[in-house]
């Protein structure tokens, strides 16, 4: 269900010298860059990254600034909490 929703989701990165180190939007339905991948259970969302940012590392980030926009969301959009984080990629991304 989460997987055909068109809601956007964006997310900046900033470092401690406020450099933009990620900017990226997609939505679960969106392809490529626009695709922001979402791992879920039957019950809630296990997490949503967006491929715009797959090659970010937090490594040389810390601590690191992060907002997190939500917009045009689609009305079948269930309510889920989001616990924004930052998390370094690795080898279990697409």
């Amino acid at each position: 269900m989460l997987e055909t929703l068109t809601t956007r989701m964006a997310i900046r990165v900033e470092d401690q010298k406020g450099q933009l180190r990620c900017d990226a939007s997609g939505f679960p339905a969106g392809k490529g860059q626009e695709q922001a991948f979402v791992t879920s259970t039957p019950v809630h969302a296990a997490g949503i990254w967006l491929m715009g940012c797959n090659d970010f590392s937090v490594k040389n980030c810390n601590p690191c600034s992060l907002t997190v926009t939500i917009s045009n969301v689609a009305p079948h959009t269930p309510a889920i909490p989001i616990v924004p984080s930052i998390e370094g990629g690795g080898i279990e991304l697409p």
